[in-house]
Formats: structure tokens, C-alpha cells, sequence
């Protein structure tokens, strides 16, 4: 049997004298007497009876309580009340000696916890979701703090909209208003930084995250659509952004592969820059593994969350359960499941009766990767004017074959840019079809017709001929109704948080969503404020 015990921060080093009363509501005695001990290698534990409960010490920002969670299939709870003069100074202790014992105590529950039970292991906190936001919430804990990690995904990394993400890092698509703002522009400036360190240890950022610094242009190509451009182009500069408007004749010059017509014209903003989404979320992954080596980082991959492992007691989150076994958590889960986070969150809200599912659902999107096109070079990352515009915006408008706008009713909109081995990638479209991943040869089609209007270069092809160029890839985008992602913790369920709901945004916000979640997690201070985004009032018992 091992436990692990957490202390207050103000955790002051125990005599070998001293005793406490452990209160239990499981088959232990309500009431045992328990005295601390401490070897010659400086391992601490308690002697109940004759039964050595080895623990760790770690805080968990509970005052004047230790707090011990008994690891085990069971998930049984401690509570450990011990007494303590109120102006006792705050301890000094031996960091190094207490990081060798955690290891050695963890070590020491999954020996004995395998040897009865399906456990796979333990670590402080467990992230289910190995898209570009699991992996960077996972990243961030590794970086920012002494938490070991578990990732747990039903299938690999990139499996989910990350896989088919174009990789903008854009703001000049966006609105200062926009409650998506903060986020968008602390994370990018995460990645820019992390371009320039890569840069300064002389390692080609282009090479390993496909990181390219080629601007944005958004263009209009007609007149009501430029005028409206013009005005957000404006709105965007008295907020300090780096961004002009262009008229048609200077913006087929900075981009000479489209076709604008004269009353049209473009927002160029040359700070924006590209990322390649799969080499982003595997260089990330990598990053992670570094800590294996440590014993901080581990993954389950093709291991589907089945349930939570929730304590009675006092409702606090323990772990997971998977298709394979349990994963026990220490300190938090995090789901960030992308477009299945509702369905992890609704085993849990039926089993229960708790309004714990987020109203996010599945919006398939096709990326097109075709090989180099001849006489066609792209500067920028370009995207029409309309791309918000010809947005589905619920089941109900997904085209069914009968309408005359397949813009609208496939969320058919124009963007185009050369990913870092020069394949051009076009897109894209936005679909409520459920979890079909089939790619479909009608929306293929119009995204190319689309493209054509805009790149006169592919007009030069047939489109069978630009087909067999091609190769589709398609993801899922979180949506979620009020257009802004769900972070932070699920009222009510102690350790539980959420990560998800970005749409489209996974990439262009996953490094300041890490930075939330991970200090949420530990208790450091809030790069920004969260209150938008938090779980409360936004949750309910069934997806909606």
C-alpha cells in the first residue's frame, strides 16, 4: 500500500515523535494512530501498525493539513489533520533529497499497484489529448514546474484538427474585440520567441516547426467586401497592429500570383507568420520525451479514456480510466480532446447526473496538399475576405445536395499558402457531418474552383489533372458556439480541467493556452485574464 501525502507550502519538518489521526472512510479503522519515522536514507513514513505507508511530500496549497491520497485501483482518500503552532516559519528543506524520494515512492506504488491491478501508471497530472494542445499544456507543466505527466490519446499525435491544420499564426484575420484576441497574441508571441531561440542555438526553425515569417494578406475581391476590409484594416492600426491596406493595383503587385479586380483590394499584415502544423506537434512531443529520462514524462497512445476516477469522498478527479487500464493522477487531468472532448465529458455527466459537457462539436475541414504548380509562387499566406462569411453555423445548414450555395453550405472559402517543403496548400471548408473522416470528392472540387478564381495559375490545369496532384487531408475543428475556447476548471469536480473548443485556432492558441492551464494547475499567476473563457455557466448534462 503507498501513498502519497501533500503538505502546505508552509510544511514544517516533523520529529520522529510526533503523531496524528488519520480519519479514513473506507475499511481502515475510522481512527489510527500513526508515528512518523525516518531512516537513515532520509525516506519518511508512517508505521500503522505493522504496515509501512510510504508518502511524499508536495504541496497542495491546503493550509494546516496534510493531505494523502492513497494511489491504489480504489482510488481511497486520506484526510491527515495535524496540529501546528500558527506562527511556525516557513521550512527550509533539501530539494534534491525530496525530488529522490518522490521518485522513489512513485516507483514503489506502481511496483505494488501493478502486481494487483490494471494500473498503466501515475504521474501528477494526466492530459488526455495529444493534439497541439495536449502536447503544449504537457510542455509547459514540464517546463514551468516539477510535475510529471501522462499523455493519453485513443489514437496518436495529429490524429485530430492538428493533423489538418494550415498552420497561420495570424492576427491580421482577427478583431482587437474579439474575446479570442489575448490569447491569439500571447501565443504568438511565444512563437516567435521560440523561433528565435531555435535561431540563436543554431538550429533552422523553418527545418523543425516549418516556421516561416511570409505576412498575411487577406483579400477582397469585390467592392462591398474591400470596403468593409478598409474599416477592420483601420480598427486594427489604432490598436497598434502592424497592418495596411492595400488597393488592388499595389496588392497584385506585393502578390502577383492573384487576380483581384480593381474595386477590390487587400489587408496586409507582414508580422503574421505560417508555422507546419505536423512538424510543430511533433517537435513538441520530442520536446516532452526529453523528460522520460527523468521519469516526469510518459504516454498512452491508442489507449481511449473510458471514465474519470472520481473520489467519493470529497470529489476530486484521481485519474483515468482507459480501454487498457487505470491512470492515476496526483494533482489534475486535463481533457483536451478537441472534437471528442464532449464525448470523454459525457461518461462522466451520465454515470453522475453533473453538467460537466461542453457544447463542442465536430466541424470537418479538408486541407489540400498539392505538389509544386508551375508558375505559381505565393509570398504570402492568403485568405479571402469572405472566409467568415461562408461559415455552416449548425447541422441544419450542411448542404444536402439541393442548394445553390455550396459556399455557404460547405463553408467554402479560399486560402492558400507554400508549407516549408513547397507544397502548395489550399483550403478549406467547414462541415457538420458528425465524425465522418471520409474525404468528398464535391467539396475537393469546389475548394479547387475557389482557389482557381483567386490563383489564375491553376486555371491551367483541368481539374482531374489537379487531382491527381493532390492529397486531402481531413481533421476535425472543435467548434463551439460563442466562438471562444473553454478553459480552466469544471466547477464542482476538484482536479478536472478543460482545454478545448479553439475551431480553427488550435495552432495560433495552444502556446498561451498552456501557459493558463499549467498555472491554474500549479497556482502561479495568470499570463492573462481567463474569466472569459472559463468552464462556468457552459457546461451542461448532455451535449446540446
Amino acid at each position: 500500500m503507498a501513498i502519497l501525502i501533500e503538505t502546505s507550502p508552509f510544511f514544517q519538518p516533523i520529529s520522529s515523535s510526533s503523531s496524528f489521526s488519520l480519519s479514513s472512510s473506507f475499511s481502515l479503522p475510522s481512527i489510527l494512530k500513526c508515528k512518523i519515522q525516518q531512516n537513515p536514507s532520509g525516506n519518511t513514513h508512517f508505521l500503522a501498525g505493522k504496515k509501512k505507508l510510504f508518502f511524499c511530500l508536495r504541496p497542495n496549497h491546503h493550509h494546516n493539513a496534510i493531505e494523502t491520497r492513497l494511489l491504489s485501483p480504489f482510488a481511497i482518500h486520506l484526510s491527515v489533520a495535524r496540529a501546528r503552532s500558527n506562527n511556525a516559519e516557513p521550512p527550509s528543506s533539501d530539494q534534491s533529497r525530496q525530488h529522490q524520494f518522490i521518485k522513489e515512492a512513485k516507483h514503489q506504488f506502481i511496483k505494488e499497484a501493478k502486481g494487483s491491478s490494471r494500473v498503466l501508471t501515475e504521474s501528477d497530472v494526466v492530459i488526455v489529448g495529444a493534439g497541439i494542445i495536449g502536447l503544449a499544456i504537457a510542455n509547459r507543466l514540464l517546463t514551468d514546474t516539477d510535475f510529471s505527466v501522462t499523455v493519453v490519446d485513443a489514437k496518436q499525435p495529429c490524429a485530430g484538427a492538428s493533423g489538418a491544420g494550415q498552420g497561420y499564426l495570424w492576427l491580421g484575420h482577427m478583431q482587437p474585440q474579439d474575446q479570442g484576441w489575448p490569447v491569439a497574441y500571447r501565443s504568438k508571441q511565444i512563437w516567435e520567441d521560440l523561433a528565435s531561440e531555435l535561431r540563436a542555438s543554431g538550429v533552422d526553425p523553418l527545418m523543425v516547426i516549418g516556421w516561416k515569417n511570409t505576412g498575411s494578406m487577406i483579400v477582397a475581391d469585390t467592392h462591398d467586401k474591400a470596403s468593409k476590409l478598409r474599416n477592420r484594416v483601420e480598427v486594427l492600426q489604432k490598436a497598434g497592429a502592424q497592418i495596411e491596406y492595400l488597393d488592388a493595383v499595389l496588392a497584385k503587385k506585393r502578390e502577383p500570383a492573384i487576380s483581384i479586380e480593381a474595386s477590390g483590394g487587400a489587408a496586409f499584415a507582414p508580422e503574421d507568420s505560417q508555422i507546419d502544423a505536423r512538424l510543430a506537434t511533433l517537435f513538441l512531443q520530442e520536446r516532452n520525451r526529453s523528460y522520460c529520462g527523468q521519469g516526469r514524462y510518459s504516454e498512452l497512445f491508442h489507449n481511449g479514456v473510458t471514465n474519470f476516477i472520481l473520489s467519493s469522498a470529497d470529489r476530486h478527479i484521481r485519474g483515468v480510466q482507459t480501454s487498457q487500464g487505470f491512470v492515476y493522477s496526483t494533482e489534475a487531468v486535463v481533457v483536451a480532446a478537441g472534437s471528442w472532448t464532449a464525448s470523454v465529458m459525457r461518461t462522466m455527466a451520465e454515470e453522475h447526473d453533473l453538467p460537466v459537457v461542453p457544447s463542442i462539436k465536430p466541424r470537418k475541414g479538408h486541407l489540400l496538399v498539392l505538389e509544386e504548380i508551375p508558375n505559381l509562387r505565393l509570398n504570402h499566406g492568403l485568405m479571402e475576405a469572405g472566409y467568415k462569411e461562408h461559415v455552416p453555423t449548425s447541422e441544419c445548414d450542411t448542404n444536402d445536395g439541393t442548394s445553390s450555395s455550396a459556399l455557404d453550405d460547405l463553408g467554402i472559402a479560399m486560402t492558400a499558402t507554400i508549407d516549408s517543403k513547397g507544397s502548395l496548400l489550399l483550403g478549406s471548408s467547414r462541415q457538420f457531418v458528425g465524425f465522418d473522416e471520409n474525404p468528398s470528392d464535391e467539396v475537393i472540387e469546389h475548394i479547387l474552383h475557389r482557389a482557381a478564381e483567386f490563383l489564375p495559375a491553376l486555371r491551367t490545369f483541368s481539374t482531374s489533372e489537379l487531382r491527381e496532384r493532390t492529397t486531402v487531408r481531413t481533421g476535425f475543428r472543435p467548434y463551439i458556439s460563442d466562438e471562444k475556447p473553454i478553459l480552466g476548471p469544471v466547477p464542482g469536480m476538484s482536479g478536472l480541467f478543460l482545454a478545448s473548443g479553439h475551431e480553427g485556432s488550435g495552432l495560433s492558441m495552444a502556446p498561451a493556452t498552456a501557459e493558463i492551464i499549467s498555472r491554474m494547475i500549479s497556482g502561479a499567476s495568470m499570463p492573462l485574464d481567463p474569466t472569459p473563457f472559463l468552464p462556468s455557466g457552459r457546461l451542461s448534462r448532455s451535449q446540446s
